[in-house]
């Protein structure tokens, strides 16, 4: 399988134009339900001293959950997912989990009915302000994977604090196995 292509991993859609500058609307690519989400551009001088890890917004989200379905399917070998997790300056920092799954349905951030393969929890409490650090999520799948050719999906999930803050979300091919010819 080809890599899976998250769309706008990255957040650079929509485009804004100044530094500090940010929007309150859904996320291009990404579904969600309830709470405020959208794009901000760094770095701000108050909230996020920092350039953000790739390009030069990050996604955000008080109170949402998001989620994406991809357009690849679970093969077999190593599949493994990261997000750069930030913590910005001051009191609305929060924490949130990072998820994969396999199968099922996705629809106002929300994975329903699939399987969760991976989950990885950022606390914002023990890392230090107007930073970035990254979780990596993984998954061995076996030739005989009852999972196989399920669709994969992303989310990201409040788990306190007040905001989300994250960035360079990635889903690259499956490593790791080798196939062989039949006779």
């Amino acid at each position: 399988a080809a890599g899976a292509a998250v769309v706008n991993g990255s957040f650079e859609e929509p485009a804004l134009a100044n530094a500090g500058d940010f929007n309150t609307a859904p996320i291009p690519g990404w579904t969600a339900s309830g709470g405020s989400l959208g794009v901000w551009r760094l770095p701000h001088p108050t909230y996020f001293a920092v350039e953000a890890p790739d390009g030069d917004q990050i996604g955000y989200s008080n109170g949402a959950a998001i989620a994406q379905q991809l357009p690849d399917v679970l093969a077999p070998g190593l599949q493994i997912a990261s997000v750069m997790a930030g913590r910005r300056d001051d009191v609305y920092a929060g924490s949130f989990d990072f998820q994969l799954w396999a199968g099922g349905t996705v629809a106002n951030g929300v994975v329903t009915g699939g399987t969760l393969l991976d989950d990885a929890h950022f606390d914002h409490t023990l890392h230090p302000a107007s930073t970035f650090h990254p979780l990596v999520l993984s998954y061995e799948a076996a030739v005989d994977d009852p999972l196989l050719g399920e669709p994969l999906a992303l989310r990201i999930v409040p788990s306190g604090g007040a905001q989300m803050n994250f960035d360079r979300v990635t889903l690259p091919e499956p490593s790791g196995f080798v196939a062989t010819a039949l006779p």
